[in-house]
């Protein structure tokens, strides 16, 4: 339990202190120190803990299951959920200067509430599109972002008259392409993901766009209805699900559960408690019972020790 507090709150924990009870002449305990010159005898800590797993999950969908579209200035109204690219864009059509931007959203209901992403990489793969061709560095840089969703949309409704909002946090810059056909695999979107877990219900995936939206330039690459799969947006994501358990003190008792998360055991402390009996009730994290008791303190402590 000491250990646990420890690490728990190492900003005010600094080590262990060893006084007698009774500090009253004659008596004393003996031990080495780690000055010792007998290593056998330094003072030794032994600690068991356990590390929560790590899953990771891979999710490229394809036109019945994905979930992207692009927008253009030029037609507001008009709804683009079943093109075959994904793009940035700024160009011109018959004259008139035109802005594309696309939004793509993941499913990530797999990934539990609470987890921590350990790494997000979203690969995006260059495509010659018939009606849109390849990217463009025409007239400037067409270096990218990828930003967070942060109202909801449709894939079949959404355009440019009623396009989500999005957020600068934690947004991502594709540098400009060096080739017509650069793919730009394992963007780095860790952040980006995480905001999403921690913050699903204003979060609906991410939107491509232009960092200098001045035609002639554009980034082309494959959407999820692309018939080369191949060629479809790919997001692999790997995490650590924080399974844990928050301690409350209540009237003065004090609360430590440990190992804490757990797979096969917990031991629970209770100090500061009335000489009357307790009931322990254990449940896992989708709220079934796995452990029940009733305990009666000792010294005003309860110790229980749960197999789960």
């Amino acid at each position: 339990a000491l250990i646990q507090d420890m690490k728990a709150n190492p900003g005010s924990s600094f080590g262990f202190m060893s006084q007698l009870v009774t500090e009253q002449y004659y008596r004393r305990m003996v031990f080495a120190s780690s000055d010792n010159s007998d290593n056998t005898l330094h003072p030794k800590l032994e600690i068991t803990y356990s590390v929560p797993s790590q899953s990771c999950i891979t999710m490229q969908p394809d036109g019945a299951n994905g979930n992207d579209a692009s927008i253009d200035s030029r037609l507001p109204s008009a709804n683009y959920a079943n093109a075959t690219d994904f793009m940035s864009s700024a160009w011109t059509n018959s004259s008139q200067p035109t802005t594309c931007r696309s939004f793509i959203n993941f499913d990530l209901s797999g990934i539990p509430s609470g987890a921590t992403i350990t790494s997000a990489s979203l690969s995006l793969y260059a495509y010659n599109s018939p009606g849109n061709q390849t990217h463009s560095t025409l007239s400037g840089s067409n270096a990218s972002l990828l930003q967070r969703v942060t109202s909801s949309w449709t894939e079949n409704t959404v355009n440019w008259t009623n396009q989500p909002s999005v957020t600068t946090v934690n947004q991502v810059t594709l540098a400009a392409s060096t080739s017509s056909l650069q793919n730009y695999a394992n963007i780095d979107v860790a952040n980006l993901i995480q905001d999403m877990v921690n913050d699903p219900s204003n979060s609906f995936g991410l939107r491509l766009s232009l960092i200098t939206e001045q035609y002639y330039r554009k980034m082309v690459f494959g959407s999820s209805d692309n018939a080369d799969a191949n060629l479809r947006p790919k997001l692999e994501v790997c995490y650590v699900n924080n399974v844990g358990i928050n301690e409350k003190n209540k009237d003065n008792m004090t609360v430590n559960i440990y190992p804490n998360p757990a797979i096969d055991n917990i031991t629970i402390t209770v100090d500061n408690v009335t000489d009357t009996d307790y009931s322990v009730t254990v449940f896992d994290h989708i709220g079934r019972e796995v452990y029940f008791s009733t305990t009666k303190p000792l010294n005003r402590q309860i110790h229980q020790v749960v197999n789960i």
